[in-house]
């Protein structure tokens, strides 16, 4: 039993092997297209990590990475995201990153 923000840390920390801090929600999905595999809500969570951290996959993870955000924005569109993740990202960067 525990709350959607402490499981958002303890999945970082299992399949990233990242510790992370303040977790602050950044939106709920869960249109029922959004995954043609079944009804799947996602919640969606920034969270305070060290970017100088070492991370590692974990056993639902196939790799992790650390990503240049605007590389991801600049050179990759929707068909390059699973789901929907593109547009969470895209409104990630538009209202928490003002300025990106």
């Amino acid at each position: 039993n525990e709350s959607p923000d402490h499981a958002c840390v303890r999945e970082l920390k299992e399949e990233c092997g990242i510790d992370g801090t303040k977790p602050e929600l950044f939106t709920v999905r869960g249109e029922a297209t959004r995954d043609p595999r079944k009804h799947m809500i996602t919640i969606v969570y920034s969270v305070t990590v060290d970017p100088e951290g070492e991370y590692k996959a974990g056993d639902d993870a196939a790799t992790a990475e650390w990503y240049n955000l605007k590389t991801l924005m600049d050179e990759k569109t929707e068909k390059d995201f699973a789901f929907d993740h593109h547009s969470i990202l895209s409104e990630f960067v538009k209202t928490k990153l003002s300025g990106y």
